[in-house]
């Protein structure tokens, strides 16, 4: 009888009416449900009769019925047979009560989702165990996720010593180790070792498994000061709690579980909200820079960054970054040096209002490193490109650290701009260099991240830098967002239906021949501008 209720209650008192036999005398059942099935009819007179109850109400009544007045002996046999077994349901009975009051508790648990109602059930547990049998003290103890130790949660008892120790070394326990593999192990003090279970007046201790059916939880221990046999009687009632103990803590781990992991979902995607716009879109008032980008992450948040900012009519600034990793580590190293990116912007603005000094790529970089290095840890870094569009005097200033080389297209002209030092936030000391390049009216520069280059198909085989070359000179002709387009489409066809394992991130920058009007007069660094900004 490991798990209980009224119906194996009932099921239980007629089976062992069944099988009493005294002359003259029979034990009946009589169920109190209605929908009881029917039982033959009587074969004597009622001489004695008990009701067995619960708190959820009559659960039947047994009867002893005399068919001979001349067997009065087998008659006081039979009735003292029938009163030990009213007085066993009923005990019974208050079991089926714990049992659901804990299921309730395990609702208001779950409900609460609070760490105090699931110790609130396994006390109550243990204090029922305690009440329903005649052992004198229960204790439980959690297995930890990893099976190597025994962690002692609760101990409840009646005048006994307190356990000598509160944590088990699961592979030095046996007694332990045999109730989470056959059920129960029943430890009596008869050797010097049997101390190290048992609290010091005791010299009986019964262990039960506790378990689900996903895995094991921990052992419960029922305590006696005596020597003695365990009774059936009282191993079902500590097996039937061991159960619905059993059951309630695994109500609570997966409601711990299911509320951490929607907390988790509404930080992340509050999270994903303050990332930067997943499609960059921007044209200046000129029309002679027009830039269009695409920044997917593989999951909720992701470590790439692209930014396009208008620093004046004549300075458009640009940078891409891949940090290490995915998910939320990724991208907590991106929000670093993306904040860090507008502060070093802010600080240009202020320091150009009276001597116009314009950005320096390698300088820029290299502020951006130092920051890097010292907030994060030495597994935490991140490539990176940036650089400066000067609008009159058709001209691109950058600074690449260890970044996917971006592509030039001029004309026919396939131009790769290479590297000048390692990564960012890998060492603090590092130099960067820049480079300076005229480009021409209708030149096209793509940048990406490595989760464009590296896509694999079925093959294994790159779509790499001269795969993004080639989608983009077959719409070279067009807009930048037919670039980025044509380049996404090829690199998905590339992929055909593979899964993405990287973020992914193009940026597709076409340049115009007109040039801004402003420029015939001074102009001072204004605030910047992003390109979200602009749309808006």
């Amino acid at each position: 009888m490991n798990f209980l209720d009224h119906a194996t209650i009932e099921q239980w008192l007629v089976r062992l009416c069944r099988q009493v036999d005294f002359p003259g005398v029979e034990l009946r059942f009589e169920s109190g449900r209605e929908s009881a099935p029917s039982i033959a009819p009587m074969q004597g007179t009622i001489a004695w009769k008990s009701p067995i109850e619960s708190s959820m109400g009559l659960i039947g009544e047994l009867q002893v019925l005399l068919r001979d007045e001349a067997v009065r002996p087998h008659f006081l046999r039979a009735c003292e047979l029938a009163d030990g077994l009213v007085q066993m349901a009923r005990q019974y009975a208050g079991l089926v009560d714990t049992v659901y009051a804990m299921r309730a508790q395990g609702e208001r648990s779950r409900n609460a989702l609070g760490q105090a109602s699931v110790q609130e059930t396994v006390e109550a547990s243990l204090k029922s165990l305690l009440k329903l049998t005649s052992y004198r003290g229960v204790a439980f103890f959690f297995l930890d996720p990893a099976g190597a130790t025994l962690q002692l949660k609760h101990y409840l008892h009646r005048s006994l010593q307190p356990l000598p120790t509160s944590e088990r070394q699961l592979l030095m326990a046996d007694f332990d180790r045999q109730a989470l593999l056959d059920g129960w192990a029943v430890c009596h003090r008869r050797h010097p070792r049997d101390a190290s279970w048992l609290p010091e007046d005791v010299r009986t201790g019964l262990c039960v498994r506790v378990g689900n059916g996903e895995g094991l939880i921990g052992t419960l221990w029922a305590f006696d000061r005596r020597f003695r046999a365990v009774e059936d009687r009282d191993l079902h009632v500590v097996q039937s709690i061991a159960a619905k103990l059993g059951e309630v803590l695994d109500q609570a781990v997966v409601t711990l579980y299911s509320a951490n992991h929607r907390r988790m979902k509404t930080e992340l995607m509050l999270a994903s909200s303050t990332q930067p716009s997943k499609t960059i879109e921007f044209v200046n008032e000129s029309h002679s820079f027009s830039a269009y980008g695409l920044c997917r992450s593989q999951f909720d948040v992701g470590g790439d960054l692209c930014e396009v900012v208008e620093l004046d009519d004549d300075h458009i600034f640009t940078v891409v970054g891949d940090a290490s990793g995915n998910s939320i580590p990724a991208a907590m190293v991106m929000t670093a040096v993306r904040g860090a990116i507008y502060a070093l912007l802010e600080e240009v603005r202020e320091s150009n209002r009276e001597t116009p000094r314009w950005i320096e790529p390698a300088r820029f970089m290299r502020k951006l490193n130092r920051m890097l290095v010292g907030l994060t840890a030495s597994h935490q870094f991140m490539s990176c490109v940036c650089g400066v569009f000067q609008i009159s005097s058709r001209t691109f200033t950058y600074c690449n650290a260890g970044h996917p080389v971006p592509i030039h297209l001029s004309g026919t002209a396939i131009n790769y701009l290479p590297s000048h030092g390692l990564l960012l936030g890998v060492e603090e000391s590092i130099e960067y260099e820049q480079s300076t390049m005229q480009y021409a009216a209708d030149d096209v520069f793509v940048f990406y991240s490595d989760g464009i280059s590296e896509a694999l198909s079925q093959s294994n085989r790159l779509f790499r830098h001269d795969g993004i070359a080639a989608a983009a000179q077959l719409h070279q002709e067009g807009t930048s967002a037919e670039i980025v387009q044509s380049i996404w489409d090829r690199m998905l066809a590339h992929q055909a239906g593979q899964a993405e394992s990287d973020d992914a991130t193009i940026l597709a920058i076409k340049l115009g021949s007109k040039t801004p009007a402003s420029l015939k007069r001074p102009h001072l660094l204004g605030p910047p501008r992003r390109s979200t900004e602009v749309l808006q």
